[in-house]
């Protein structure tokens, strides 16, 4: 999902992206592996896109 913004939460230990007034977090992170997010309000959806997480 393009122009996503992102921001970590140290309190939960996630990433969060926000995007079209929504927030997900992201529960799967590996480098160079599809990335899925847990929906705000349920579900997940995916993410294509690569996410080196080690924060």
């Amino acid at each position: 999902m393009p122009n996503q913004q992102w921001s970590y939460s140290s309190g939960t230990g996630y990433l969060m992206a926000l995007h079209s007034g929504m927030c997900a977090g992201v529960y799967s992170l590996v480098y160079k592996e599809k990335v899925y997010q847990a929906v705000c309000g349920g579900g997940s959806q995916l993410v294509f896109t690569t996410w080196n997480a080690s924060i």
